[in-house]
């Protein structure tokens, strides 16, 4: 690609300046080293629903329906890039997708189809959880993604196999 092209200007310079081998290796320890992250969240979540907020089923169905969507949405345009989230801006298409989704998932549960997909309206509190548990998602995902980038230091994903 050329670097004016208007595929590459939506990529990391870094990204497209040669050619890259996969390291199946650091492709596994980033998969665990996410996925055991993410995990977490899950359990945290389902613990804040369910101890916490002593959420009732639809309560439960509705947080869980929204945390999972929007910690879905931060970790795609998180580890899109090697660079923190805020230096590496999405192309418009992605960006645009990402935030649409968001918005819908937010919404839904005041929409006419709430009641058909077993969803309540989330009260304050509720949408305070659910905003802690995604803000903490991504700072602990950059985190994540800087110690697995300064440990592995690969100049750029996919990690390569030097040879």
């Amino acid at each position: 690609f050329d670097r004016t092209d208007k595929v590459a200007v939506e990529l990391d310079p870094e990204l497209i300046d040669r050619p890259r081998r996969w390291d199946v290796n650091a492709v596994t320890r980033f998969m665990l080293m996410f996925g055991l992250s993410s995990s977490s969240f899950d359990f945290l979540t389902f613990g804040l629903l369910l101890w916490g907020y002593q959420a009732t089923i639809e309560q439960f169905r509705t947080g869980w329906f929204v945390v999972s969507v929007l910690t879905g949405v931060i970790i795609m345009l998180a580890v899109r890039t090697q660079r923190p989230f805020f230096k590496s801006r999405p192309g418009g298409w992605l960006l645009f997708a990402a935030g649409s989704v968001a918005i819908i998932t937010l919404l839904l549960p005041y929409s006419p189809f709430a009641k058909t997909l077993g969803f309540t309206p989330p009260t304050i509190v509720m949408l305070g959880i659910i905003a802690t548990i995604a803000l903490f998602y991504g700072v602990t995902m950059e985190a994540m993604k800087r110690l697995y980038y300064g440990r592995n230091a690969p100049s750029v994903w996919p990690p390569e196999t030097h040879r």
